[in-house]
């Protein structure tokens, strides 16, 4: 993916997917101490060959701070696609497999510096509440302190589990969201794919 990326006429950027490391869809099965390990492994053999981290299919919110704790300092952007109940319980409030509400992992998401924030492996059904939730969390908070949170209804993606880690993706272009008058893609910074050593 990183000889495509750098041989390509256009910008490409290659992501380094992170997959779930406590079993997907089963957010109690999450165990912090078994997943850091394997982040560990993972990000270390990734990270010389990818331009942004891609931590998809998560089910709760505390395996999205577990990822960004074992990254440590590494400054490359870090993208959070978190999967969604299939059968909401209340149709106005869209959550997580793990039961928390979406717009708690939007500011969880906020708060870690994620720079987007997007819904993996759900029900299409489910998508919309979804993607309204985040965004207006993004207004109330994230135009607010000038960070960048994309939202990406992720049935136009694909399910994460379909692809392998360090796929190369094609740069999207800019979306104007209802309602924030700007776009929201995140903007292209260079990073030195330098060798860094994540947090035991």
């Amino acid at each position: 993916a990183r000889e495509v990326a750098d041989q390509a006429a256009t910008p490409v950027q290659v992501a380094g997917s992170l997959p779930p490391v406590g079993g997907s869809y089963r957010a109690d099965l999450f165990d912090p101490a078994a997943g850091r390990p394997v982040l560990a492994t993972l990000i270390r053999g990734l990270s010389p060959y990818i331009d942004h981290w891609q931590a998809e299919t998560l089910s709760a919110i505390a395996e999205a701070k577990l990822v960004r704790d074992v990254l440590g300092d590494d400054p490359r952007p870090l993208w959070l696609s978190f999967t969604l109940q299939d059968e909401p319980v209340d149709a106005h409030e869209p959550r997580l497999r793990s039961g928390e509400p979406v717009r708690d992992a939007v500011l969880a998401a906020l708060a870690l510096d994620a720079r987007a924030v997007l819904f993996n492996c759900s029900q299409p059904e489910v998508m919309g509440a979804a993607v309204d939730a985040a965004l207006v969390q993004h207004a109330l908070r994230g135009v607010a302190d000038r960070r960048v949170c994309q939202c990406v209804p992720a049935a136009a993606r694909g399910c994460a589990g379909q692809r392998g880690p360090g796929r190369a993706a094609r740069r999207p272009e800019p979306e104007r969201l209802p309602g924030l008058g700007s776009g929201l893609a995140p903007p292209r910074r260079e990073h030195p794919r330098r060798e860094l050593r994540p947090r035991a």
